[in-house]
Formats: C-alpha cells, structure tokens, sequence
C-alpha cells in the first residue's frame, strides 16, 4: 500500500507541470508578423510613377496644343498669301505689295517657331514616356519582390501555426500517457490486490501506455517529415526569388539596348536625310529633279525641305506638275510626311 499512498502527489505534480507548460506556450505562442523591408521604397516607387505619368500627361497636351498651333499658324499663312494674290491682281502699289509679302514672311516665321516648339514637345513626350517605363518596371520588380514575401510569410505562419497545433496534441497525448501511469499506480495494486514486487521494476506493458507511446513516436515522426518539407518549399521559394530578380536585371537590360537602337536609328536617318539634301542641292536643279522623281515621295519631300529656299525652289520648277504639288502639301503639313526609308542610308 505504500506505493498506492504515493499516487496522488504524482499526479499533482503532473497537473502542475502541465500547467506551467501551458502557461510559457501561451505566452510565446504570439509572434509579430514580419514587415516587408521595401514597402517605403515601394511607396516611393509608386509615387515616381505617379508623377511621371502626370508628366507625361501634361507634355502630350503641350505636344497636341503645339500641333494645333501649326495648324493655325499654317492656316494664317494661306490666307495671307491669297491676300497677297489678291494685291497682285488689283495692282494696288509696290507699299501694299510690300506690306503684304512682309506680313507672310512673318506669318512662316510664326510657322517655323510654332514647328520648334512641337518638336521640342515631342521630344518631351518621349522623355516623359521614357521615364514612365523605367518607373513602371521598377515599381513591377518591386511588387513581385512584394508577392513573394507574402507567400514566404503565409508559409511561415502555416508552418508556426501547424507546430503550434502539434505541439498541443503531442502534449496532450504526453498528459494523458502520464495521467494513465500515475492512476495506474495508484489503483493498479487495488484492483489487482497484489501488490507490485520491489526486485520486478514496472515497464511501459505493465502500465498499458505501449500504444500512446507508439502514437507519441509516430506523430514526433509526422512533425519531423512536416518541418523537413517546410524547409524545402522555402529553399525553392528563396530559389524563385533569385530567379525573378535575375529575370528583372535582364528584361531592363534588353529595354536600355532596344531604347539605345532607336535613338541611334533615329540619329542616323536624320543625318542620312540632312547628307542626300547637301548632295541633291550640289547638282544642277534638271538633274535633282529628274533624280526626286524616281525617288520615293516621301523621302524627296524631306529632301527637298532640308534644302535652302532658292535652291528648293529651282528644283521644284523643274519637277512635273502633280510631283511638285504633292510635294508642296507634304512641306506645307509636315505630320503627313512619311518617314525615310532605312534603305537610303
């Protein structure tokens, strides 16, 4: 019977335990949830392409307000030059001849100033879009980085969550492995009224826990596979992570080359362009024009714009008549003139 006095304070002290075990896991249980170290630069990056897309915004309207502005400054020159028409017609002096051909020499001033401005708009739009892109990418890098540690932060919290829960069954198996012992001891002499010998030490079988110890070994067992594949899904996370930010280096790459190409493409062909008027210009007007009217309209409309007055003007005279009105149309609205062919480089 000494052994069956002994049973209550061991089971005490295994209330006891069990709730000072609880008490430490309520306490450490909560964690604080990992910050995403660049959701500032993020923050910042986003507001980089706000103000590039306002930027943006604001140079098309000056790009369309400049256009417009040539239309009108164009339409100005046209009626000034049928004014003009009409002074010669009526004969009505050398001063109102005069005055006249100095108001359409000012008007294509106004003409050509307006044509600088749009084309200094326009290579603002280019600008502005430029930038756009460039934000826009890095604000794309930086939520995928984004992304990806939120899906690092749901699969720390699962794996937290999943240990938290089998550390709680495991402790409760361990609990009632220990409450069966210890009742064990306490009323297993009573009920078999012999009690255990001395010499003959008491083994898991005699107490019955072989099955909930086994379960204990199988679930530490599941938990131990469990956090081994929780470390592997976050190496192949670390791994695509890597991987994207490899992919983002290299997509800006290709962009700064392809943006490169475009520039000098663009360089090359104004200068080719800018080359053949100086070269056209230098022959006699016959030949330059013979030579304009087989060429593409297009590129001998820019041609000849590129060409001084007096000497477009001879050439023009030599051009057949729908040539040289076709042509005169292109000059007089330049947004319909078709871009060079690369082939006259």
């Amino acid at each position: 019977m000494a052994r069956a006095e002994a049973g209550p304070p061991d089971t005490r002290c295994v209330r006891r335990a069990h709730s000072a075990s609880s008490g430490r896991a309520g306490r450490g249980g909560g964690h604080v949830k990992p910050r995403f170290r660049l959701a500032a630069v993020l923050r910042v990056r986003r507001h980089e392409q706000d103000r590039a897309s306002a930027a943006l915004a604001v140079s098309e309207r000056a790009y369309r307000e400049a256009l417009a502005a040539i239309d009108r400054a164009q339409e100005r020159v046209a009626d000034a030059r049928r004014f003009h028409v009409d002074q010669l017609c009526l004969s009505l002096g050398a001063p109102a001849l005069r005055a006249a051909a100095s108001g359409v020499a000012w008007l294509e001033s106004q003409v050509e100033g307006a044509r600088e401005r749009e084309e200094g708009a326009r290579r603002q739009v280019a600008e502005h879009r430029s930038e756009l892109l460039a934000a826009r990418q890095r604000v794309r890098a930086l939520e995928q980085l984004e992304r990806v540690h939120a899906r690092r932060v749901r699969a720390e919290q699962d794996r937290r969550e999943q240990r938290v829960l089998d550390e709680a069954g495991a402790h409760g198996f361990r609990r009632r492995a220990r409450a069966l012992a210890c009742a064990w001891l306490w009323l297993g002499p009573l009920l078999l009224g012999t009690p255990l010998r001395a010499e003959e030490p008491a083994t898991a079988e005699d107490y019955g826990v072989t099955p909930l110890l086994t379960e204990i070994r199988a679930r530490q067992a599941a938990l131990d596979d469990r956090e081994r594949s929780l470390d592997d899904r976050e190496r192949s996370i670390e791994a695509l992570e890597a991987a994207a930010t490899e992919s983002l280096a290299e997509l800006e790459r290709i962009a700064r080359t392809v943006e490169e190409r475009i520039e000098a493409w663009e360089a090359d062909n104004g200068d080719s362009v800018r080359k053949l008027a100086k070269i056209y210009s230098a022959m006699a007007p016959g030949r330059a024009a013979q030579l304009l009217e087989e060429l593409e309209v297009g590129l001998a409309t820019q041609i000849v714009a590129k060409m001084k007055d007096k000497k477009s003007a001879a050439v023009l005279a030599q051009l057949s008549e729908d040539r040289a009105l076709d042509m005169s149309r292109r000059v007089a609205h330049p947004l319909a003139m078709e871009p060079a062919s690369p082939s006259a480089n």
